[in-house]
């Protein structure tokens, strides 16, 4: 594997040449049957119900974050938050016209920018 072809590198995905060669990655993992078995279990465990507000922290290409905002119906939400600018414009491109109730922002998961009593609330809700 060539070191611009080097999956270590996720948490320097927009530093890299190819920063695509990411997002290919991430399709093809997506794509192996026991990956979709095990991220369909996943989501099962967490008993999400219409109206959940869900945070999905290293959203990627939003795969998973558009399953949950199927999910979470139109009284729900979902944010997917990732690092990579390449990421986050992949998943917000591949989610126009779906009609879903997802957005995509770049952030960094240690230091959330998110108000405090919206956190709060979810918490309460049980989302």
């Amino acid at each position: 594997m060539s070191a611009v072809n080097d999956v270590t590198r996720f948490g320097r995905v927009d530093q890299q040449p190819d920063p695509e060669y990411f997002v290919r990655f991430v399709d093809e993992v997506n794509a192996i049957p026991q990956v979709e078995q095990i991220e369909a279990q996943a989501i099962s465990e967490l008993r999400l119900v219409s109206g959940s507000r869900i945070l999905d922290l290293g959203c990627g290409t939003g795969e998973d974050t558009r399953r949950l905002g199927a999910l979470v119906g139109p009284t729900g939400s979902v944010v997917g938050l990732d690092a990579s600018e390449a990421m986050v414009d992949t998943a917000r491109r591949r989610s126009v016209g779906t009609g879903l109730p997802v957005t995509f922002q770049l952030g960094d998961a240690a230091a959330l920018d998110f108000d405090q009593e919206v956190l709060t609330a979810s918490g309460r809700s049980g989302s």
